[in-house]
C-alpha cells in the first residue's frame, strides 16, 4: 500500500500551486487521488476538566476510516486547542509514527476560565467534511483570573460507574472483550497499585494509552472512548466525490510539506526554473534544494525528527527576485459552539485545593521533570566527516583564507571571476576542476556568497570539516563539503545572505518519555521523595502502553492527594478493533 502510494503521489506533486494543494487536471489524476485511503483521528486525553497549572496530555491516533487500522499516509497531524471566540489557544503539529503521535500543553495562568474545543484532524483530513475532524470539549478553570461572565449552577455529578470490564460491538461485528483488575479497591498514600489487564482475544498487536487520574466530578461532560469513537464512524457522512477540476488538499506522505513562490520584485511575475535552496540551522541540519515549475512556485518536504524552528530560504539564481512563502492551512471554525461551563458556588473549596496542589508540585518541577527521547543527530546529507579541524587544536591565524592555507591540505579557498570559492580535491582526483564547486555549509546552512565569510571573524569559528567524495542533492552535485561551525551560532543571519528570507516554520513537538513517580526500593535518583511534597492528581500518563497476549501488568504510586481515582485504557489494535476499559480506586 505504501508503495502504491508512493508511486501516486510522484504523478501528483510537480505541479502544485499553493501551499498543500493540487487542482486535479484529468482523469488520471483523478483516479490516483481516489485510490489514496481517507483517514480519521482520535485523541485520547487525559480529562475534560482543567485547572491552571496543570498538563492537558494527549495522544493521537491516525487511522483509516474505512477499517479503523493504523494509516500508512500522513506522517504529520495537528491538535488545536480553540476557545469559545473561536481564536486557537495553540497549534501543534504531531509527528506519526505507525499512525501514532503524543503531545501536551502546560495550562498557563493568562488562559480565561471557559470552554474549549480541542481538535485533531491532518491536511489530507481537510478533503472531507469537518464532521470527520476530532472534537472533544474541554473546560479549563483560572482561580487566578476573575469569572467574566455569570457562571450558572449545575448538579454536582457524584461518583465515577465503576465499567472495568467492557464488551463493545464494532463496526466489522467483532467483539472485543478487555478486564482492568486491581487487587483491592482503596490504598493508601504513597504506595504501590498493581494493574492487570487482561484481553480475551489476540488483540497484543496495536498502539494504546493509559491515563490514571484523580476525578472530581465537577462537571457532566461526555468522554469520547475509542469503542464510541469507532461506532460513531459508520454514522458520519462519507467524504465528497472528487471530479476532474476541483482543488485539494495533499496528504504529507513524506514529512511536513510548504510551498512558496519566486516572483520578480519589479513586476511581481512569477519566476519559473529559479533553484531555491531551504536551510535549518542546528542538530540535525536541514538542507534541501528545488526548482520552481511554470507557475515559480517551490515545494519542500521535511521529515526530520527534530529540528530548529527557523528556517532560511535563499534563491540562488537571480538576485531581482523575492520568496513568498505560502501561508498554513487554517481552519474556519466559525460553525463551532460551545457547552456552557457550568459550576456551583461549591467547587470553590476544590479548585482552591486543586490549585494549591498543582503550586506545589510546579515548585518542584525539577525533581519531577519530563525527558525527551534521544535523536539521531546526525546530519542527512553525510554521516561522518572525513576530515575535522577545530582550530583551537592549532595556531590561530587573523583570516579564514590564511586558516584554510596553513592547516588544511588539498583545500583552497580563491578568487575566480572576481568571486571567492572553495576547491576541494576529492579522494579520485589529482587535479581540482575549478568550474566544480563544494557545498558551503556554515552551521547547517547553505552559503553560496563568500564575500561574507572571507570578512567573518576566524576567531568565532570552532571547527571546519572536509568531506572529498561527491555528494548529491537531488539533481545537483556538490565536489566535496565544507562544513562549518561557529562558536556562537551567530553567522547565519539572513540579512548577510544574497537572496535570502528567514521564517518561522515551527516543528513538530517533541517526543517525551512522562515523569514516573517510584518509591520502591531502587529509585532512578540519588534524590530523597520522603522529604518531597506529593500531590500530584495524575498519577500516570502512558502513551505507549504494550498489551500482552492475555495479561499486562501496569505499576504506579499513589500521593498524598485523596479521593477517587480512575484508570484509563485506550487504543486501537493494528486490524482496527477499538479498545477502550475503565476502572475507580480510592486513595485515603
Amino acid at each position: 500500500m505504501k508503495k502504491r502510494i508512493a508511486i501516486f503521489l510522484t504523478i501528483i506533486l510537480v505541479p502544485l500551486s499553493i501551499i498543500g494543494q493540487y487542482q486535479i487536471e484529468d482523469s488520471n489524476d483523478l483516479k490516483a487521488f481516489e485510490q489514496i485511503p481517507k483517514e480519521t483521528v482520535f485523541l485520547h486525553h487525559n480529562d475534560q476538566l482543567l485547572v491552571a497549572g496543570e498538563y492537558l496530555y494527549y495522544k493521537m491516533y491516525c487511522l483509516n476510516i474505512l477499517n479503523l487500522a493504523p494509516s500508512a499516509v500522513s506522517k504529520i497531524g495537528y491538535v488545536e486547542l480553540v476557545g469559545a471566540n473561536k481564536k486557537v489557544v495553540f497549534r501543534h503539529k504531531i509527528q506519526f509514527i505507525n499512525g501514532v503521535g503524543q503531545g501536551d500543553f502546560f495550562i498557563p495562568a493568562t488562559i480565561s476560565t471557559g470552554s474549549y474545543k480541542l481538535i485533531g484532524y491532518t491536511k489530507w483530513m481537510g478533503n472531507s467534511e469537518r464532521d470527520h475532524y476530532f472534537i472533544s470539549d474541554v473546560f479549563i478553570v483560572n482561580p487566578f483570573q476573575e469569572l467574566l461572565t455569570d457562571v450558572t449552577e449545575n448538579i454536582n455529578s457524584s461518583k465515577m460507574v465503576d465499567t472495568s470490564s467492557i464488551k463493545t460491538k464494532i463496526p466489522n461485528d467483532e467483539i472485543v472483550s478487555i478486564k482492568i483488575e486491581l487487587q483491592k479497591n482503596i490504598y493508601q498514600k504513597r504506595s504501590p497499585v498493581l494493574v492487570k489487564i487482561i484481553t480475551e482475544n489476540d488483540i497484543s498487536e496495536g498502539n494504546y494509552s493509559v491515563s490514571v487520574r484523580k476525578m472530581y466530578g465537577l462537571i457532566r461532560a461526555t468522554r469520547t472512548s475509542a469503542t464510541t469513537f469507532a461506532s460513531d464512524i459508520v454514522r458520519k457522512p462519507k467524504s465528497p466525490t472528487l471530479k476532474i477540476k476541483d482543488t485539494i488538499l495533499l496528504p504529507e506522505l513524506r514529512g511536513e510539506l510548504f510551498s512558496g513562490q519566486v516572483v520578480s520584485i519589479k513586476e511581481g511575475n512569477p519566476i519559473p526554473g529559479e533553484k531555491v535552496a531551504l536551510s535549518i540551522s542546528g542538530k540535525p541540519a536541514v538542507l534541501r534544494l528545488t526548482n520552481t515549475n511554470k507557475n515559480g512556485i517551490f515545494f519542500f518536504s521535511i521529515d526530520e525528527p527534530t529540528r530548529n524552528n527557523n528556517a532560511i530560504l535563499q534563491n540562488l539564481g537571480s538576485d531581482e527576485t523575492e520568496i513568498i512563502l505560502h501561508k498554513n492551512l487554517q481552519v474556519d471554525y466559525g460553525a463551532l459552539e460551545f457547552e456552557n461551563l457550568n459550576l456551583t458556588d461549591a467547587i470553590n473549596p476544590i479548585i482552591l485545593e486543586r490549585s494549591m496542589y498543582n503550586q506545589i508540585e510546579n515548585a518542584y518541577f525539577e525533581q519531577k521533570k519530563d525527558s525527551l527521547l534521544a535523536t539521531d543527530k546526525s546530519l542527512p546529507v553525510y554521516q561522518n566527516l572525513a576530515e575535522n579541524y577545530v582550530l583551537d587544536d592549532y595556531n590561530r591565524f587573523p583570516s579564514i583564507k590564511e586558516t584554510v592555507v596553513e592547516i588544511m591540505p588539498d583545500v583552497l579557498l580563491r578568487k575566480i571571476k572576481k568571486e571567492y570559492r572553495f576547491q576541494v580535491r576529492t579522494n579520485d582526483t589529482f587535479l581540482m576542476d575549478k568550474d566544480e564547486n563544494p557545498l558551503v555549509l556554515v552551521d547547517g546552512v547553505l552559503v553560496q556568497n563568500m564575500d561574507k565569510l572571507i570578512n567573518y571573524d576566524v576567531k568565532k569559528i570552532e571547527r571546519i570539516g572536509i568531506g572529498r567524495s561527491e555528494y548529491y542533492i537531488g539533481t545537483d552535485k556538490y565536489q566535496g563539503i565544507v562544513d562549518i561551525s561557529t562558536k556562537e551560532n551567530d553567522f547565519w543571519n539572513a540579512s548577510t545572505l544574497q537572496g535570502a528570507t528567514e521564517y518561522e516554520i515551527p516543528a513538530p513537538l517533541s517526543k517525551k518519555v512522562y515523569y514516573f513517580q517510584n518509591y520502591g526500593q531502587t529509585e532512578p535518583s540519588n534524590t530523597d521523595y520522603s522529604r518531597i511534597p506529593d500531590f500530584r492528581n495524575q498519577l500516570l500518563w502512558k502513551p505507549d502502553f504494550e498489551l500482552n497476549e492475555d495479561e499486562s501488568l501496569l505499576t504506579f504510586f499513589t500521593s498524598d492527594n485523596t479521593g477517587t481515582y480512575e484508570i484509563v485504557v485506550e487504543g486501537f489494535t493494528n486490524s482496527g478493533m477499538p479498545i477502550s476499559a475503565i476502572t475507580s480506586f480510592e486513595v485515603e
